[in-house]
Parts: C-alpha cells; structure tokens; sequence
C-alpha cells in the first residue's frame, strides 16, 4: 500500500515532481494517460497522484516520449488575448458587406482550429453566474444563469468530458423557483464554449401501495462515467416530499437510459476504481437506517428491496435488483428526521469506505458508522467515528442506559443480494 508521503495532492505538487509546468501536466492527462486521479465528488482541481504509479508511468514508452516534448506555456492575460477571443466569436455589425462577413467566418474558424480556447479546469458559482476558468484560475466563460418567470440557483456542478474529445463540458444541478412558488430541479449541461447544450426534469411517476409519487423531483448529486464506450451521467433526485429517490442515467446527450428506485433519500454517487459498479449511499425508509446500492454500472436498472420492509413494495418500478444492497440500522444516537448525509467513498487500493452519519452534523461534527467494504464487496470493517464515541459517553456514562444488544463499537449491517435474500446481523 502506498504511503502517506507517496501521494501529491494538487496539478501544482504533481508538475513539481514531474520537472514540468502545471499546463503541460494536465495536458499528458488528458491525452497520454498520466496516472492523476480525482476526488469522488471534488471539482476540477479535486485531484492526487502517486509517486508509485508516476514512475512507473515515466519509464514507459509513452512517459519517454511526452517527455521530449517542450512545455505547453500557457499565454499571459493582456489585450491581444482579450481581442483574439472576442475574435473567436465574431458579430456581424450592421454595414458589413458579406463578403467582409465571410473573411472573418473563416478567419474565425482557422484560429479556432490552430488555437482552440483552453480547456475547462474548475467551475465555479458567482452570484446568478457559472464561471468556467483554465489551469491558471483564468476566466474561460461566464453563463448567466435565466431567470424569466422567477428564481435559478445551481446547487451543484461537474466539469466532465461528455463527448470524449477531450474538451471537457460543465453539468449542473438546478433549482427552479417560479414567481407562484412552484419547485423544481433540472439537470444541465454547458458546452466548452458556454453554451446551453441541453436541459432535462425528470417527469417519472411511481406508485408504493396506494400512494403516487409524482413530479416535481430535484437532483441532489451527479457523477460521470465510461461504460461499453460510452458515456453515461447518474444522477440522484429525490421526490418533493423527501423520498422516494431516483437514480436516472442518462447519456452524453441527455437522453435517459436506465432507473433505480430508491425507498429513501439518495444522497451520494461513486463510482468503484474498476468502473464496474456504480455505488448509491443514502436513506432506506423502508428498513430504518442508513443504506447502500450497489448496481451494475452498465445497466443501472431496478428498486431497492422491499421484503420485509416497512414500506410496500413498488407496483411499477422498472424491473431488476441491486447487485447487493447493505443497511445500517439506526443507532440510539440517531436522529433520522434530521436527514442525515451519508456519502461513500472509493479509496485507490478499491475498497470502499460508506460514512453513515447517525444526525445532521453541528459544530462540524456528527456521530457517524463507518462501514468498509473490500473491491469485491465484502463486509470488511464495521467501527464508529471518535465523535460517536464521545457522545455515546456522554449519554450514557455508566454503560447501562443504552439498553441496547448491540455492541456499537462494531455497529449491524444488514447485507441483501437478490441470490441469497437478506442476511441480519448477529450479536457479538
């Protein structure tokens, strides 16, 4: 395993190691395969690297030969850049003659070719704005964000390359309130250039015994990944009245193409260092605690699973399973109605590390259950965080309060595979 001082924690810490400007770095990214990975849920400038793997890549036949290449400078900021980029997207003016029209269509064009904008880095909120920069921290573009008939607010973006091109794009998670107080979310996408390239709200209704769940839906997190070749984008929304959750996958160019029903809340997306699964981490109405999908990355389809739940099952939920489905019930610290986050994260050696949190966190901390998970998706480690501890004492100092058989020093997990059924967690 690699060590604490193996691992470099930025482009800048990366280029300093490689000998190299932190352009040129982010372009052997790009389009040479350097080992630089990114923070599940992070911006664009989320990123680390290990010096392992950098070697590794640097003695390679494509390692040697990126490096005889000179550094890609990038420009300084100053009026000819200001003008050639106004240049790139030239405005007919009233008076011009065609032919004159003409020239700068195809000067435009030439330039774009020969030097294409810098590529998106980081996008970022400002105000009723989503302003994209470059590796520098330059502004790239700036989209306003339209307002029309009441008020948009981006509660999250992504920058990801949705066409594999190598130019990467921005997707943003809206919320749209109109002047009449009607809600809802939206999932857009922004071109390199800017631009509005598509827009999608999910319209699905679905029915738990006799009550139907219809829109509005609001997304609450996204993530980008390559399946068969293609690009998918999974997004998590949640229904209006807190649950159910959807997991919609989409295409590089919006159109749905799988659903995961979710009797709860979904709070985070990852994705598993293979590519093979696509993890879903957040709330299970249907048996009290905190949960765990676990689907097929290249057919995300199905509904969490309802036998002995709760709550009754879907009557018209798309058909399938997760590949494993794990629930921590709620220990006596928890506080449910505070909705709790729960996130998941995939760590570089593939194991997977699941932080239920058993109340809303306050004064930056929460009592939380930590559950590990091996690549192949064994039950690997079960423990609590100091603060639950902490708390744990405090309300109960004597130890006979708790009134508990759980021993929460090594909390339940319930574990459910549609091969094997539900496995409860014993004692210990």
């Amino acid at each position: 395993m690699d060590q604490p001082n193996d691992r470099f924690d930025s482009w800048k810490a990366i280029a300093e190691y490689l000998g190299r400007d932190r352009t040129t770095v982010m372009r052997w990214e790009r389009t040479a395969g350097l080992p630089v990975r990114r923070i599940q849920g992070g911006r664009g400038r989320s990123v680390f690297a290990y010096k392992t793997e950098l070697d590794r890549w640097l003695s390679g036949d494509l390692g040697q030969a990126v490096r005889e290449q000179p550094d890609e400078r990038p420009e300084p900021v100053d009026d000819a850049q200001t003008t050639r980029q106004q240049t790139l997207r030239p405005r007919l003016r009233t008076g011009r003659t065609a032919a004159a029209g003409l020239f700068l269509a195809l000067t435009a064009a030439w330039l774009w070719w020969w030097w294409p904008p810098p590529a998106i880095v980081e996008a970022t909120i400002a105000g009723s704005d989503i302003v994209a920069t470059d590796a520098a921290g330059r502004e790239i573009w700036r989209h306003r964000l339209a307002r029309g008939d009441g008020r948009v607010v981006a509660t999250r973006l992504l920058v990801a390359d949705l066409d594999a091109d190598a130019r990467p794009e921005v997707l943003a998670l809206l919320h749209h309130t109109k002047a009449s107080g009607e809600a809802y979310g939206t999932l857009a996408a922004l071109g390199d250039d800017g631009r509005a390239r598509w827009e999608r709200m999910l319209e699905d209704r679905y029915r738990f015994g006799a009550d139907e769940f219809a829109p509005a839906w609001f997304p609450s997190d996204v993530v980008v990944y390559r399946s068969g070749g293609a690009t998918r984008i999974a997004v998590a929304q949640h229904h209006r009245t807190w649950w159910p959750s959807v997991v919609v996958t989409y295409d590089g160019d919006g159109r749905p193409v799988h659903r995961f029903v979710h009797a709860g809340w979904i709070h985070d997306l990852a994705v598993t260092l293979d590519g093979r699964h696509l993890l879903a981490a957040g709330i299970s109405n249907g048996f009290g605690g905190a949960a765990l999908a676990v689907l097929d990355a290249a057919a995300p389809d199905g509904a969490s699973p309802a036998a002995g739940g709760a709550l009754p099952a879907c009557a018209n939920c798309p058909a399938g399973a997760p590949i494993a489905y794990f629930v921590a019930p709620w220990s006596h610290l928890a506080e449910p109605s505070d909705t709790p986050n729960v996130v998941v994260q995939v760590h570089h050696d593939g194991s997977i590390e699941w932080h239920a949190n058993q109340r809303r966190e306050q004064a930056g901390k929460a009592p939380g259950v930590i559950v590990t998970l091996s690549p192949s998706l064994e039950l690997v480690g079960r423990g609590t965080n100091d603060y639950f501890a902490e708390l744990h004492t405090a309300l109960d100092p004597t130890g006979t309060r708790a009134g508990s058989k759980w021993d929460w020093r090594r909390p339940p997990v319930r574990e459910w595979t549609p091969a094997r059924g539900r496995r409860e967690p014993r004692p210990e």
